[in-house]
């Protein structure tokens, strides 16, 4: 199960969020219980019809929901938040597979000082989706994007958080290493 949520954080793997959802209970079900988990975190502006996040009629979020959420994993999952952190994992091979070397696609736990998650994501419909979090001068920011045109939610999103931090008082960005 970690080294399929690896790949569900490294990789934005849908394959392996469709096997998660299949592992112990049927698809249908795993994703009612997504919807129940939902409702019970508040997130108003939210529906699953898959375990992907994949463009479908009648699945949506809003980036208010997104934050609530991320938030909500972060205080109660510190596992699921250090595999979104971790740079790069090698599942190894087994006798039923290859190994996988995971590199994790969010360039910002490599451009941004202080970045340490979240989850990236792209379809057709969303375009650009991006939940970052980042550590700075004894503070945490957590922003959301939607709907960036291709390739702009990495070069966007560096001024987002950089108006959180400026909004608490912590500066000046400290310089990549």
């Amino acid at each position: 199960m970690r080294e399929l949520l690896y790949g569900v954080f490294l990789n934005s793997g849908n394959d392996a969020a469709e096997t998660l959802a299949a592992s112990g209970t049927s698809r249908s079900t795993f994703i009612a219980a997504m919807n129940t988990k939902a409702a019970h975190l508040g997130l108003h502006g939210t529906h699953f019809t898959n375990p992907t996040g994949l463009d479908a009629s009648g699945h949506y979020s809003s980036a208010f929901d997104l934050a609530l959420a991320a938030t909500y994993l972060e205080s109660h999952y510190s596992a699921l938040v250090a595999i979104a952190a971790t740079p790069a994992f090698t599942i190894p091979a087994t006798t039923t597979h290859k190994a996988f070397a995971l590199i994790n696609i969010n360039k910002l736990l490599r451009t941004y000082p202080g970045a340490y998650g979240l989850k990236t994501g792209w379809t057709e419909a969303a375009l650009g989706c991006l939940i970052t979090t980042s550590k700075r001068g004894g503070h945490r920011v957590l922003a959301v994007m939607l709907g960036a045109p291709n390739g702009t939610a990495y070069a966007e999103m560096p001024k987002v958080l950089d108006y959180g931090f400026e909004l608490l008082g912590v500066l000046p960005r400290p310089a990549t290493s």
